[in-house]
C-alpha cells in the first residue's frame, strides 16, 4: 500500500529529456564548428577524441551530482521516516492507545501491537482483515459501529469517535474508544483507505459507573430526606433541588436547577434577605420557627450551611417543617393547662361537696324533724305546746314544704353535677373495659346540662334531645372518660353552633343515634344548626383550626377526638353536612369481645 511511490519519475524524465537536448546540441554544434574551424586530420581526430572525453567528465560530474542529490534526499526521507516512526511508537506506548489501517479495496487490516496488546494478546493473533474486529466486537455494540464506519466511509460524517465493547484473550469484555477518518479517495471520490485508534477506556468507565452509583445513591438519601435539601452556588443559582423541595413548591427539578432560587421559592422578604446574605458571605445561619412560603399555618426552621473551597462556592439550605411538632408542643402545653384544670376543678369540688352534703342534711333534717308521725317530734312539741297539725297547716299555706323540696331537689342536682365533675376530671388509668353506649353517651348530656355560659349565650338545657337508640346494642370496649369527653365535646360543639346562628322557627335539636354496624358500633350525633361551610369539613379534625371567633376556641378539641378515637381506640371519625343542614358527627367503635363483662356492659 506505498501509494505516490512512483512520483520520482516525471522529475527524472524532465531531467533526461533536458539531458538529452543538452547533449545533442552539444554533438551537433561542436561537429558543426571542427568541420568549419579544423581541416587537418589528425588533429580533427585529436578534437573529437577530446570532445568524447569531455562530454564523458560532463555526464560524470552530471550524473554524480544527481545521483548525490537523489541518495541524500532518500536519505534524509528514510531517516525522517524512521524517527516519525519511532516517535509515533514511543507516543503509542506512552498513551497504550492501538492503531489500525484499513485498506477498503482488500479489507485487509494492519492492527498495531498496542491494539492486540490491550486485548490480552502477544502479537497479532491472527488480527489481519476487517473480520476480525468484528468477531470480537459484542453483540449489543456491532450494529451500531458499523453502521458509524459505513457513514464515514460513505462521507456522510468526516470523522467519527465511539465506544463499544471488544472481547478480551481471557474472554472478558474491554471498553474501546474508537477514532477513524477516510484519508484516501480514488478520482471518482471513492474511499481507499481509512486510519484510526483505539483507546482502552475500560478504567473510565468503570470510575463512570462507580461515580454513577454513587451520584444516584446520594440523590437517593437525598430525595429520601424529609427535608427540604437546595444547593445554590455564590449566586443563588439552584444546583440542587430534591423531592422533598418539589412537594413544597410544585417545582420539579428539571425545572428549578439553573434558576435563582428567588425565583422559584417564594419565602418572606426578610427571609430572603438573611438567606442571600448568608450565602453571600459564606455565614452559616439558624432561622427558627419561621413561616414557611408566607403561610402562618406551617412553621419551619431554615439552616444555611456554607460550601467553601478555596474561597465561597455555595451553600447547601435545609428548610424543616416542624408545623406538627410545634403543635404537638402547643398540645401538650394545652393538656398540661387543661390537667391543671381539672385539678383546680376536682379540688373546687370537693369543697363545695362539704357545704352542699350540710346543706342536704340540713333540709333532710328540717323535714323528718317537723313530720307528725315521729314520736320524737310529737313529745318536743307538746312540751313546748306546739300543735304539729297547725304547723303542718302553716307550712301548707306559706308552701314551705315546696321551698324544702326545692332546696333538696336542687341540692341532689348539684351534688350529681359534683359527681360527675368529680369522675370526669378524675384522673384516668386508660383501662379499657367494656361500656354501654347508650350510657356513654346519657353521661356525657348530663355534664353537658351544667354548662351555661352567658359570656357565650347559650345553655344546653334549651337544647332538645332526640334519642334513637338500637336496642340490644353491643357494648364496646373503651376508657370511659376519653369516649364521654369526645362526645362532651360534639354536644357543646353543636349547641354552641346552633345558639350562634338561631332559627325562629326551628327548636334546637340534637340527635343521637347508636347502630350497629359489622363489627363495629356507629354513633351519630347530628344538630340542625347550620352546618360546615364549602371545604371547612376537611380540616375540622387539624390542630388550632376553629370556625369560631378569636378568643373564644382553642382548635384543639376536634383533634384530640379524633387522636382519642383513631389512635387510642382503634376507631374512626367523620364528619359531614347532614341532608337537611346542620352538621353530623359519625364515629364508628369496635365491638367488645363477647364475655360476661361486655354482657353486663349490654344489659346496662
Amino acid at each position: 500500500m506505498n501509494y505516490g511511490n512512483r512520483q520520482w519519475v516525471i522529475p527524472a524524465l524532465k531531467s533526461a529529456s533536458i539531458y538529452a537536448l543538452v547533449g545533442g546540441l552539444w554533438i551537433l554544434l561542436s561537429d558543426k564548428a571542427l568541420d568549419l574551424l579544423v581541416t587537418n586530420h589528425d588533429t580533427y581526430t585529436m578534437l573529437q577524441t577530446w570532445k568524447g572525453w569531455f562530454y564523458v567528465l560532463v555526464t560524470a560530474l552530471l550524473v554524480f551530482a544527481l545521483l548525490s542529490k537523489y541518495l541524500k534526499q532518500s536519505f534524509d526521507q528514510k531517516e525522517s521516516i524512521r524517527l516519525s516512526q519511532e516517535r509515533l511508537a514511543f507516543a503509542l506506548g506512552a498513551v497504550r492507545d492501538g492503531v489500525w489501517d484499513w485498506d477498503l479495496t482488500t479489507d485487509e487490516v494492519y492492527f498495531s501491537p498496542g491494539y492486540t496488546a490491550m486485548l490480552g494478546y502477544e502479537d497479532n493473533a491472527g488480527f489481519t482483515n476487517i473480520n476480525s474486529w468484528q468477531d470480537n466486537m459484542h453483540p449489543d455494540d456491532r450494529e451500531h459501529s458499523l453502521e458509524v464506519s459505513k457513514d464515514c466511509i460513505e462521507g456522510r460524517i468526516g470523522h467519527f469517535a465511539m465506544e463499544f465493547r471488544m472481547r478480551t484473550k481471557d474472554g472478558g469484555w474491554c471498553w474501546i474508544l474508537g477514532r477513524g477518518k477516510v484519508v484516501a479517495h480514488d478520482h471518482t471520490g471513492r474511499a481507499l483507505r481509512m486510519v484510526g485508534t483505539h483507546t482502552n477506556i475500560t478504567h473510565q468507565k468503570r470510575v463512570e459507573h462507580e461515580l454513577r452509583t454513587l451520584r444516584n445513591s446520594m440523590e437517593n438519601i437525598i430525595n429520601s430526606m424529609p427535608s427540604v435539601i437546595i444547593g445554590t452556588d455564590r449566586d443563588m443559582q439552584i444546583t440542587q433541588w430534591n423531592r422533598s423541595a418539589e412537594m413544597l413548591t410544585g417545582a420539579p427539578a428539571k425545572l428549578a436547577l439553573g434558576y435563582r432560587l428567588t425565583d422559584i421559592l417564594h419565602l418572606p422578604e426578610e427571609l430572603t434577605d438573611s438567606i442571600t446574605q448568608a450565602v453571600t458571605h459564606g455565614e452559616a445561619l439558624e432561622l427558627t420557627q419561621q413561616n414557611l412560603l408566607g403561610d402562618a399555618s406551617r412553621i419551619a426552621n431554615i439552616f444555611v450551611f456554607p460550601l467553601k473551597n478555596e474561597g465561597i462556592t455555595g451553600a447547601v439550605i435545609r428548610i424543616d417543617d416542624v408545623t406538627e411538632q410545634v403543635q404537638m408542643q402547643q398540645i401538650i402545653v394545652q393538656t398540661e393547662k387543661m390537667i391543671s384544670l381539672g385539678g383546680l376543678a376536682a379540688g373546687m369540688a370537693h369543697e363545695l361537696n362539704n357545704p352542699l352534703s350540710g346543706i342536704l342534711q340540713s333540709v333532710q333534717n328540717i323535714q323528718r324533724r317537723s313530720a307528725e308521725d315521729l314520736p320524737a317530734n310529737q313529745n318536743a312539741a307538746q312540751n313546748v305546746g306546739l300543735d304539729l297539725k297547725a304547723m303542718h297547716d302553716y307550712f301548707r299555706d306559706r308552701d314551705i314544704n315546696r321551698f324544702l323540696d326545692g332546696i333538696q331537689s336542687s341540692g341532689q342536682r348539684a351534688a350529681g353535677i359534683i359527681n360527675n365533675l368529680l369522675a370526669f376530671s378524675r384522673s384516668s388509668d386508660s383501662s379499657l373495659a367494656p361500656c354501654s353506649v347508650p350510657d356513654l353517651l346519657d353521661n356525657a348530656i348530663a355534664l353537658a346540662e351544667s354548662d351555661y355560659n352567658l359570656a357565650k349565650q347559650y345553655d344546653f338545657k334549651a337544647v332538645h334531645i332526640h334519642r334513637e337508640y338500637e336496642p340490644n346494642l353491643p357494648a364496646i370496649t373503651v376508657t370511659a372518660q376519653e369516649i364521654e369527653q369526645v362526645f362532651l365535646n360534639l354536644l357543646k360543639n353543636s349547641a354552641m353552633a346552633m345558639a350562634g346562628e338561631p332559627t325562629p322557627d326551628k327548636e334546637p335539636t340534637i340527635t343521637l343515634r347508636t347502630s350497629s354496624d359489622g363489627p363495629m358500633v356507629r354513633i351519630e350525633i347530628e344538630d340542625n344548626g347550620p352546618g360546615f361551610p364549602d371545604g371547612v369539613s376537611k380540616r375540622l379534625f387539624e390542630p388550632f383550626f376553629t370556625t369560631k371567633p378569636p378568643g373564644e376556641g382553642t382548635g384543639l378539641g376536634l383533634s384530640v377526638s379524633y387522636f382519642i378515637i383513631t389512635q387510642n381506640h382503634q376507631g374512626q371519625i367523620t364528619a359531614e353536612t347532614a341532608p337537611g343542614g346542620g352538621a353530623r358527627f359519625t364515629i364508628l367503635l369496635p365491638q367488645a369481645k363477647p364475655g360476661p363483662q361486655g354482657v353486663a356492659a349490654q344489659r346496662e
